[in-house]
């Protein structure tokens, strides 16, 4: 069972779910907020199911390359620090650049390129 809830204020979709009767914590689903609301300062901190960061190069740590660029992160678990299995895809800012990685219990995966025209 899953329940939604559609903020009017910040544009936000909200997601829980009900496991053995009890409700999870919220958790964003979908964001229409500009691109850098999400700003992070390091890649391995990106692992909240359904979120999308944006990252400076320069100022964020853990790139697959020397650019700007979209994190957009899918997890297993939705509650942050209880990820067991974390996939994240990169899209360059500048770039025609696409990488993924993933992480299993804390530890990742090296960046992987996926072929681009």
């Amino acid at each position: 069972y899953t329940t939604l809830f559609r903020s009017w204020n910040n544009n936000g979709l909200w997601t829980r779910n009900i496991i053995n009767n009890t409700f999870t914590p919220w958790g964003e689903f979908l964001t229409t907020r500009a691109a850098n609301a999400n700003t992070i300062t390091n890649a391995n901190d990106a692992t909240e199911n359904g979120k999308i960061y944006y990252c400076l190069h320069g100022q964020t740590a853990n790139l697959p390359y020397l650019d700007d660029g979209i994190i957009q992160v899918f997890s297993m678990n939705n509650g942050k620090g209880n990820e067991t299995v974390c996939f994240q895809m990169w899209y360059s800012w500048n770039n025609d650049v696409v990488c993924y990685r993933k992480c299993i219990f804390g530890t990742w995966s090296l960046w992987k390129r996926i072929a681009t025209v």
